[in-house]
């Protein structure tokens, strides 16, 4: 089970009032004649909503009541008390079995990337939704999206070999949510994950990436001028590793990346990456099919979701001489977890540290301590019937 989501890096120092434009193309294309390079149109800035307010948990219902595939998403709200309730309001755009949601910084635009590899894009007002583009396509296979910081940008990851496509697409996000013509920007072979760590620098999860080195698998690249790998890292210890959940810690000092392979013989493993300086090895732990992370905004620990092994998992540096270990599953709430798959988590205001994970009945809220720990208050389920199943997840930031 392999979930796609990616979040950029909400940084105030480098939300510039940086333009955009936007096409007029059928909301299912790439506009043509608009590059990712092309120069500004008008002015867009994307500066950040504010960090308490009622938000919108967008979430994917990928089948009908007849267990075949569908495309319907429904808006829930997250009061400013951490309440989830339904808004009755829904959209149609690609399916999504599972997966994650990443946002602009204002929370207005929300992509996704799609079981066919097109890209969904909508917009929100407040928690009303209208669909910019059901299924963006090109010459990439979107398996994540990362929006940079400023919000200017969407860049679109193709987990494929570098002579398939494979490698990091940029595309322009219009005033209206519209994205232009994506450029393949840098090549790699099976890419999974980008995540901002400044705002000229990226990590990437992939088994190799423009210059990168022999055997490593996470890799920070630069983005200002020519695009090249400036350090790595081995996280998993060998090469049979299909990269499912990850996560970069709010401090940006730790990268997480799960493996989810089923066939390579080798157990799965959650990869912690030390991202200060250069990028070393932390700790290794063993987890079962890890299809989502998050980590605590407040302590050294983070909790993973195990799809196939329907739990939560919680990992510390509880193990001897402070080295990370699996500190047992989460305390739930109700009944225990049936195939988690995406997490979102919100990082900014009261509720920061408040985390959502997808399952099949519904919506499921764990409260990472600010003092340490993490609590299951709770789910959100929806009525029994397969057309209610949850798929992909995100909220708004």
């Amino acid at each position: 089970m392999k979930c796609c989501f990616v979040t950029g890096i909400l940084s105030a120092a480098t939300l510039a009032l940086v333009a955009c434009g936007g096409g007029s193309e059928s909301p299912d294309a790439a506009p043509s004649g608009d590059s990712a390079g092309d120069a500004p149109q008008s002015m867009c800035p994307r500066l950040p909503a504010p960090a308490d307010r009622v938000r919108a948990l967008v979430v994917s219902k990928p089948y009908d009541a007849n267990s075949m595939p569908a495309a319907n998403y429904d808006v829930l709200a997250v009061g400013t008390d951490g309440a989830i309730t339904n808004t009755g309001k829904s959209f149609a755009m690609g399916t999504a079995v599972d997966g994650e949601i990443t946002f602009t910084p204002d929370g207005k635009v929300g992509l996704l990337a799609q079981k066919d590899g097109s890209v969904g894009v909508f917009t929100l007002d407040g928690v009303t939704p209208t669909v910019v583009h059901a299924k963006f396509t090109g010459s990439f296979y979107a398996d994540s999206i990362t929006v940079d910081p400023t919000g200017q940008y969407a860049f679109i990851v193709d987990g494929n070999f570098r002579n398939n496509g494979g490698g990091l697409y940029r595309s322009k996000i219009g005033c209206d949510g519209t994205l232009s013509t994506p450029e393949r920007i840098v090549e790699s072979k099976l890419a999974s994950w980008m995540f901002y760590d400044s705002a000229n620098t990226a990590l990437v999860a992939a088994r190799d990436v423009a210059n990168s080195a022999a055997g490593a698998d996470v890799h920070r690249i630069n983005l200002d001028g020519t695009i090249a790998v400036s350090a790595g890292a081995d996280a998993f210890g060998h090469d049979e590793a299909s990269v499912g959940g990850g996560y970069y810690s709010a401090e940006r000092k730790t990268l997480w990346v799960g493996d989810t392979s089923q066939f390579s013989g080798i157990p799965d493993t959650v990869a912690i990456v030390s991202t200060e300086g250069g990028l070393t090895n932390a700790g290794l732990v063993t987890i079962d099919d890890a299809a989502a992370i998050r980590v605590s905004p407040f302590a050294d620990l983070a909790v993973v979701a195990s799809g196939f092994g329907d739990a939560i998992f919680v990992v510390d540096k509880g193990g001897a001489g402070g080295a990370y270990r699996v500190a047992g599953k989460v305390t739930y709430m109700g009944a225990a977890p049936q195939l988690p798959s995406g997490m979102a988590m919100i990082e900014r205001g009261s509720l920061r540290g408040h985390v959502f994970v997808a399952e099949v009945s519904g919506v499921r809220h764990l409260v990472f301590g600010a003092a340490g720990g993490v609590t299951d208050v709770g789910s959100f389920t929806f009525p029994s019937g397969t057309q209610h199943i949850v798929g992909a997840i995100g909220v708004a930031p």
